[in-house]
C-alpha cells in the first residue's frame, strides 16, 4: 500500500516539476521576446520570473477580453462596441462597419478564443501586443487569429486584427533567441561541472530542455 501511494506521489511530483520547468521555460522566452533585459531577469531571477509571469497572465486576460468583446460585437453586427475596442490609430469606424458586413461569416457563430503565443513590447513609453491563437466557432470549426493592440489611457485597444489564412511560420527571429538562449543555457552548464556549482548546471540544463521544447513546439506548429 505504501509503495502504491509513494509510487503516486513520485508521478504527481514528476508531473509537477515537469510543468513548472515548461511554464518557466515559456515564460522566459516570451521575456526575451519582449526585451533582453527582462530575459535576462527571469533567467536569473526566480521571484521576477514569478512576478512576470503572474504580470504576463494579468495582461493576457486583458487581451483576451478586448478581442472577445470585439468578435461579440461583430457577431451581433453592434458597430459602437465593435470600434469601442479598437484604438483611435486604427481604421475609421466606416471601414470598420464594412469589415464586419463583407466578412462576417467569421464572427457569426463565435463561440470563444484561444490564444496560443503572446508578444508584449514596451518601447519608448508605447505598450504594444501580438497575440496569435484561434477563433472557435459553435461545432468546432475554427480559423487562426492574429491581433495586434495597443495600450490607451491603461486600455488595451486594438489596432489590427486578422482571421484565418494566416500561415505559421518559424521566424528567423525566434531562431536568433533560441540560439542565444541555448547557447547560454549550454555555458552555464559546462562553467558549473567545472567549478562544481550544481545551480548553474541545474539552471543549464532547465534553459537547454526549455529552448528545446520550445523550438519543438514551433516546429510541429508549422506543419
Amino acid at each position: 500500500m505504501l509503495n502504491l501511494i509513494f509510487e503516486v506521489l513520485g508521478r504527481v511530483l514528476e508531473h509537477a516539476v515537469a510543468e513548472f520547468i515548461s511554464g518557466w521555460g515559456r515564460t522566459i522566452m516570451t521575456a526575451f521576446r519582449e526585451s533582453v533585459l527582462q530575459g535576462l531577469l527571469c533567467l536569473f531571477i526566480l521571484p521576477y520570473t514569478i512576478y512576470y509571469a503572474i504580470e504576463l497572465k494579468r495582461q493576457r486576460a486583458e487581451v483576451e477580453s478586448v478581442i472577445t468583446e470585439f468578435m461579440e460585437a461583430g457577431a451581433v453586427r453592434n458597430l459602437e462596441a465593435a470600434y469601442a475596442c479598437c484604438s483611435p490609430h486604427s481604421p475609421a469606424k466606416e471601414e470598420i462597419a464594412g469589415v464586419i458586413e463583407s466578412s462576417y461569416e467569421v464572427f457569426a457563430s463565435y463561440e470563444r478564443l484561444s490564444i496560443n503565443s503572446q508578444n508584449p513590447k514596451s518601447d519608448g513609453g508605447i505598450d504594444s501586443y501580438y497575440v496569435k491563437g484561434d477563433i472557435i466557432y459553435t461545432g468546432k470549426q475554427s480559423l487562426p487569429l492574429e491581433a495586434w493592440l495597443a495600450k490607451d489611457n491603461d486600455v488595451w485597444k486594438i489596432t489590427g486584427i486578422q482571421i484565418g489564412s494566416t500561415v505559421k511560420r518559424w521566424s528567423s527571429k525566434k531562431t536568433r533567441i533560441a540560439i542565444g538562449v541555448g547557447a547560454l543555457g549550454v555555458v552555464l552548464a559546462i562553467v558549473g561541472s567545472m567549478y562544481g556549482s550544481f545551480i548553474s548546471v541545474f539552471v543549464g540544463f532547465v534553459v537547454i530542455i526549455s529552448v528545446g521544447i520550445w523550438a519543438a513546439n514551433n516546429l510541429l506548429k508549422k506543419k
